[in-house]
């Protein structure tokens, strides 16, 4: 839940080297941005979370290659710590779902933005209208800095 709401101070997130198969690069965050937002589309109902991360390029497996990375190969593993961090948070999300509990902020949101669609769903929303609604998730991740420890 700690990407839901922006609580998470820090963390390590682990990728495979796209240069590398089998060996593993982790990647630090020290800062980040979280926007969840609710939608109301006719019926449905569902939700954007819009994720903004900086950090480092820590602990590498693939040697004193990423001192000195390239751009290309930079933004590659950005995308890829990216989806890392999606497939992290659609795996809790629809956990959650299938627990049938909101962990808190999806049912806060709609109530506070789309006040007439949480009147019409909130006597079943965590039964029947939370497990039913959608996430979206977009992360864009900076890597601010590189260097390997060993």
């Amino acid at each position: 839940t700690a990407f839901f709401s922006a609580s998470e101070k820090s963390a390590i997130i682990t990728i495979e080297c796209p240069n590398h198969p089998g060996k593993i690069l982790a990647f630090e965050l020290f800062r980040h941005e979280t926007k969840l937002t609710a939608h109301v589309n006719g019926e449905d109902i569902y939700y954007t979370l819009d994720i903004g991360m900086k950090g480092n390029l820590g602990e590498s497996q693939c040697g004193n290659q990423h001192d000195a990375m390239d751009e290309e190969t930079i933004h590659k593993v950005e995308l890829l710590v990216a989806e890392e961090v999606k497939h992290n948070i659609l795996y809790a999300f629809h956990m959650f779902q299938g627990l049938q509990v909101d962990p808190g902020d999806f049912a806060a949101k709609l109530k506070a933005h789309e006040p007439l669609a949480w009147e019409r769903v909130k006597e079943h929303w965590d039964e029947a209208t939370f497990p039913n609604v959608s996430l979206l998730p977009s992360v864009n991740v900076t890597i601010e800095s590189i260097g390997s420890h060993k």
